[in-house]
């Protein structure tokens, strides 16, 4: 099925990384979140890169 815009739509899996980025500012208050979002933003840099890859 062809979905117009998906690519574009995929690429908001940067989000995730911009969030990590922030909290790792006041990582001794969010040692909780810590470990799942290092696996999500894993996960998010390894789909961005298969999507920009020429």
């Amino acid at each position: 099925m062809h979905l117009p815009y998906a690519n574009e739509l995929s690429l908001f899996i940067v989000i995730p990384v911009l969030c990590y980025v922030l909290i790792l500012k006041k990582w001794k208050s969010h040692l909780n979140e810590l470990s799942t979002l290092t696996l999500l933003v894993a996960y998010g840099l390894g789909e961005f890169l298969t999507l920009t890859r020429l």
